[in-house]
C-alpha cells in the first residue's frame, strides 16, 4: 500500500485544486536558491565567510543538548582545521543546515533579522516572478496565502511562466519502492491548479497546506474558542457554523489580519519577509545603515543586540 501523498490546495468555497506535496516542496527550495547562492559558502573563502555570518549569530550557553555547536565547531576550525581542512568544511556545512533549515537569529545593527527571512527576501530582489511566487508560497503557506478574484488569471499566468521556463515541473520521474521497480512519471497538478485559477473571478483563492489544521479554520478567523472541560478549546462552536460562513470569516480574518499574505501584482516584490533585508545588503559596504533603515531603526543606532 503506497503512503498518503501530501497536498497544497488551492482553494475556494465552492472548489478545490491540488499540487503535489513535492512540488510544495520544491517551490520552498527554489525561493530559498538566490539566497544560498548570494550566502556564498561553497566559494574559495567559504570558511571566512562563515565565520563573518557567526558573528552575527549570538552564542547560546549548552545545556546539555548541543547548544552552541556552531560556535564551538568554529573556535575548534579555528585553532587546528584538522587534515584538509575537515574541521572548516564540518562548519561550513553545519553553518548551511542551519541557515536553510530552521534558520538562525542574526544580530546586527541593532535589528534581530532571521536567516531564513533574509534569504527569502534575496528572492524578491533577484528572482523571477515565478521565483518569487514560490518564495511566497514555501514561506507563507502555513498562514494561508490567498489570492483576491480579479488576481487569479494573473497568478495563473505566473505560474504559466514557470512551466514554460522549466522552474516550475509539470511532472516529475519518480523511482518507487523496491529501487528496482519501473521508474514513473506523477503529475504534479499544476494543469490542474491552472484551470480553477482562470474558471472565475469572483471567489478569493486560498492556499493550505494537507498537514496543516486546514482551511477555513477559526484561527484564521481569529474565532474566539471557549474552553472545554480539560482546559482545551472547545472546537463545537465552529463546527456547528454552516460551510459557507466558516469561510465568510476565515477570508474575513485573513484580510484583517493577514493583509501581508495576499499574493497580487503589487505585493510580489514589494511586501517582504519580515524588513526588507537581503543577504546582499548583509555583505555591503553600508550593511548598518542599510539594516537599520530596512528596520526603521534610527540611522545614528549603533546599539548591537
Amino acid at each position: 500500500m503506497e503512503k498518503p501523498v501530501s497536498r497544497l490546495y488551492f482553494a475556494t468555497p465552492t472548489s478545490r485544486a491540488e499540487l503535489h506535496g513535492s512540488e510544495f516542496m520544491w517551490l520552498r527550495e527554489l525561493g530559498q536558491r538566490p539566497g544560498r547562492a548570494a550566502w556564498e559558502l561553497d566559494r574559495f573563502e567559504a570558511f571566512e565567510r562563515a565565520a563573518e555570518i557567526l558573528s552575527w549569530v549570538p552564542e547560546v550557553p549548552d545545556r546539555g543538548h548541543g547548544e552552541g555547536y556552531l560556535h564551538r565547531n568554529l573556535r575548534e576550525a579555528q585553532a587546528n582545521p584538522g587534515p584538509f581542512g575537515e574541521r572548516e568544511q564540518d562548519l561550513i556545512s553545519s553553518l548551511q543546515s542551519a541557515l536553510h533549515g530552521n534558520g538562525l537569529k542574526l544580530h546586527i545593527a541593532g535589528a534581530e533579522l532571521s536567516s531564513l527571512d533574509v534569504e527569502f527576501n534575496t528572492a524578491l530582489v533577484a528572482g523571477s516572478d515565478p521565483v518569487r511566487l514560490a518564495a511566497k508560497i514555501g514561506a507563507w503557506t502555513h498562514h494561508n496565502p490567498y489570492i483576491e478574484g480579479p488576481d487569479r488569471w494573473w497568478a495563473a499566468n505566473v505560474i504559466e511562466e514557470g512551466l514554460t521556463t522549466g522552474q516550475y515541473r509539470r511532472t516529475l520521474l519518480v523511482r518507487p519502492s523496491p529501487v528496482n521497480a519501473e521508474p514513473r512519471l506523477v503529475d504534479q497538478g499544476w494543469d490542474d491548479v491552472l484551470a480553477f485559477l482562470r474558471e472565475r473571478d469572483d471567489e478569493p483563492v486560498v492556499l493550505h497546506y494537507s498537514g496543516d489544521w486546514g482551511f477555513p479554520s477559526p484561527e484564521a478567523a481569529a474565532f474566539e474558542l471557549p474552553e472545554d472541560e480539560h482546559g482545551g478549546a472547545d472546537l463545537a462552536p465552529w463546527d456547528a457554523l454552516p460551510d459557507d460562513r466558516q469561510w465568510e470569516l476565515a477570508v474575513a480574518g485573513l484580510r484583517r489580519g493577514r493583509p501581508w499574505a495576499r499574493l497580487a501584482p503589487d505585493t510580489l516584490a514589494e511586501v517582504p519577509f519580515g524588513p526588507m533585508v537581503s543577504v546582499y545588503d548583509l555583505f555591503a559596504p553600508n550593511r548598518d545603515e542599510r539594516v537599520r533603515r530596512a528596520a526603521d531603526l534610527p540611522l545614528e543606532e549603533t546599539t548591537v543586540l
